[in-house]
């Protein structure tokens, strides 16, 4: 939602002051790829897990910029914060069960 805290913070405030609902998306989670690795893992199909690397290949050229409520190239955060890596990660499964 926000890079810090108290932006955040300031955005609920903002929500609450102005009879307003605030939403974060997080559209990633409904794709197909996420949904099989999160039923395999919750199977337990995948056996111990002890290591795992995420890649994610999307990117954010100039043009998207162009759009103010996207944010800036320089403070939106990157692409762990826009499209949320570790949010997938925490969405398939907790840190606890991905290490037993």
């Amino acid at each position: 939602m926000a890079i810090a805290v108290t932006d955040a913070v300031r955005m609920i405030e903002a929500a609450e002051k102005s009879n307003k609902k605030l939403f974060v998306v997080k559209q990633n989670r409904f794709n197909p790829p996420v949904h099989f690795v999160k039923k395999l893992l919750e199977e337990r199909k995948l056996g111990r897990i002890i290591n795992f690397q995420l890649n994610c290949f999307w990117n954010r050229p100039a043009e998207y910029y162009k759009n103010s409520w996207h944010g800036t190239k320089e403070l939106d955060g990157g692409i762990l914060y826009t499209h949320s890596a570790i949010s997938l990660i925490y969405y398939i499964g907790s840190w606890e069960m991905l290490l037993l």
